[in-house]
């Protein structure tokens, strides 16, 4: 067993519910862009008002106006931009942990629910040996073959690439 791949996968399962979270703030984030409105700037820089250096805010140059057209095209680039990072990140994330969900799937059921109570329900050991009925030693040894299991198809999936 690789122990690089042991401490990967020992990773993956470690931070799946940090995932998780990001998934869902990501996704939030991406059906709600927190974005700049560019009428807002451009309504802001057009209607400045006297900055105390002995101009009138009541003037507009072309300027300014030229200024606030250029920035509003340059807002929706900005947010267009963000927005395509969220996505990256976003199917990155929701592809590793499907790939973890799935391999955990393919488990032996005990083994699968060891790891689902510790890892993604959060739940200390002593609390899965009272939940599941079973010994401290049975609860370590179903963990530590489901690792062992996991690592074997991550090495699967990369030596197949």
């Amino acid at each position: 067993m690789n122990v690089d791949m042991k401490a990967y996968v020992e990773e993956l399962l470690k931070t799946y519910t940090d995932r998780e979270q990001k998934i869902n703030v990501l996704r939030y984030e991406l059906e709600h862009p927190a974005s700049s409105s560019e009428n807002a700037q451009i309504y802001a820089m057009a209607l400045a008002h006297n900055n105390g250096l002995g101009r009138s805010g009541s003037h507009i140059s072309n300027k300014t106006m030229y200024i606030a057209l250029n920035y509003q095209e340059k807002t929706q680039k900005m947010n267009s931009g963000i927005t395509d990072e969220i996505a990256v990140e976003l199917l990155k994330l929701e592809q590793e942990q499907d790939r973890l969900n799935y391999y955990i799937s393919l488990l032996y059921p005990k083994q699968a629910e060891v790891l689902h109570l510790l890892y993604i329900k959060c739940m200390k050991q002593k609390d899965v040996e009272k939940v599941l009925g079973r010994s401290a030693k049975t609860i370590r040894n179903l963990k530590k073959e489901a690792l062992a299991t996991l690592v074997k198809m991550y090495e699967c999936a990369v030596n197949s690439h």
